[in-house]
């Protein structure tokens, strides 16, 4: 046996495994950092708020936040309560870049005395964060009022209404003051929207749509044809 060449094959197959080690090593190495690269260039998911405020205007109230950084995107979402526990969506607003980092809402329906106020940050995963919980004292809020407008199908019409009355019963007179139609309206935030389908229960002519809040009653003229 060549005891040279032996040493020889032994030497070259030490060689190769060392190469082969130090491959996989920087094959791991490589993807390591992309990875970690792909993370130091990635926008925040948050960015913190530079203020989060709320503020009464007459019989309204202004929430506002300004966030540290204007380039950062997200999803917003204001909620309102009337005893700082149970939350109510009130509007969802989609960050811009037109904003430059400031948003504001108007909540034309406050309740009167204490409304809380909270605001949700969210992601594109679609993961949460929620601002703390502000107070606004209101001594004066608007009244009940209500419209109603013909929509493009026939036969169905919307009924605005906005009210701090949670509930509210709608009730349709003819011309001789009989109630034709009559149906209870929940009103959990302050201001709704309703679709009533006419058309086949009402006749066409002159009818007086009432809206009782409990406290009012106001009366819309109402024309079908």
């Amino acid at each position: 046996m060549d005891w040279s060449k032996v040493k020889k094959y032994k030497w070259q197959l030490f060689v190769a495994a060392s190469i082969l080690k130090k491959l996989v090593v920087a094959i791991i190495l490589l993807v390591y950092s992309k990875d970690l690269f792909s993370q130091v260039g990635r926008a925040p998911i948050f960015t913190p708020l530079k203020s989060w405020s709320v503020n009464s205007e007459g019989q309204h109230v202004v929430v506002q936040w300004e966030l540290l950084h204007s380039d950062t995107l997200g999803a917003y979402a204001i909620y309102r309560s009337q005893d700082s526990e149970t939350f109510q969506l009130m509007e969802n607003v989609k960050g811009s870049t037109a904003s430059k980092g400031i948003y504001a809402y108007t909540d034309e329906h406050p309740y009167l005395g204490y409304s809380f106020y909270k605001l949700e940050q969210a992601d594109a995963t679609g993961t949460v964060v929620f601002s703390d919980v502000l107070a606004i004292s209101v001594t004066s809020v608007p009244t009940t009022d209500f419209s109603i407008r013909p929509e493009n199908e026939p036969g169905f019409y919307t009924l605005e209404i906005t009210s701090q009355e949670a509930n509210l019963n709608l009730a349709i007179l003819d011309i001789m003051g009989q109630m034709v139609y009559a149906d209870n309206i929940v009103n959990p935030t302050g201001k709704s929207q309703v679709t009533l389908s006419l058309a086949d229960q009402l006749a066409p002519g002159v009818y007086y749509v009432k809206l009782d809040s409990g406290k009012d009653t106001f009366i819309r003229q109402l024309e079908i044809q």
